[in-house]
């Protein structure tokens, strides 16, 4: 995924492979906005996931 596409730019020595890698990360973030307003509009999903407020929690 993204993370390899990262990885793989922080050890490449090559300057044009890191604008590869830069472009298509940016194109896997646009494609998973497009999929999440996709799945919200048909109310596939009712939001995006959320990290879980563990403050709260704590204090229940």
């Amino acid at each position: 995924g993204i993370a390899s596409y990262g990885y793989s730019a922080a050890v490449s020595i090559r300057k044009d492979l890191k604008t590869t890698y830069a472009k298509i990360i940016a194109d896997v973030y646009q494609y998973e906005e497009n999929i999440k307003t996709f799945m919200i509009k048909n109310e596939w999903m009712e939001k995006p996931p959320v990290a879980l407020n563990r403050d709260k929690l704590a204090q229940d």
